[in-house]
């Protein structure tokens, strides 16, 4: 008799029923995106892109990626969720997606089931250092000569 009845369901159009207790996992997410030079827009190879997810749980882990020569990167197989992408490189501020400066913090990528994230992208500002000697007429120029 059940078997009847799943061989009419199936033709109507229901052939992907289950099997109590045997539910299919949520069709994983890609996330795509690109990592540019915030001044010149042109593309930062080798940048380190992180995704990691936005709530913390024994099961979280991390994931890691390198962009190509064109400042691309991808990650794939991404269980759904809510996550923060942050790209860095030595001589830029490291930004997380949607920031343009250090802070506030960046937005929340979600990876729904089965969705293709494209243009999660990051323009990375040149860090700076400014370097030198400051130099005040009329005080010694000995250690400890300015402590008060």
């Amino acid at each position: 008799m059940r078997f009847l009845l799943l061989l009419a369901l199936s033709a109507l159009g229901h052939a992907d029923l289950q099997e109590p207790g045997t539910e299919k996992p949520p069709p994983p997410a890609t996330i795509r995106g690109r990592v540019t030079d915030a001044a010149t827009g042109r593309p930062v190879r080798m940048a380190l892109v992180v995704l990691a997810p936005s709530e913390r749980t024994a099961r979280a882990t991390d994931r890691y990626s390198r962009t190509e020569d064109d400042g691309t990167y991808e990650f794939s197989a991404v269980p759904p969720g809510r996550f923060i992408l942050t790209a860095s490189k030595a001589r830029y501020v490291t930004l997380q997606y949607g920031q343009t400066l250090p802070a506030p913090s960046g937005l929340v990528v979600d990876a729904a089931p089965g969705r293709v994230l494209e243009r999660i992208d990051v323009a990375l500002p040149r860090a700076a250092a400014i370097a030198g000697r400051v130099v005040m007429d009329g005080l010694a120029a000995h250690a400890g000569a300015l402590d008060g």
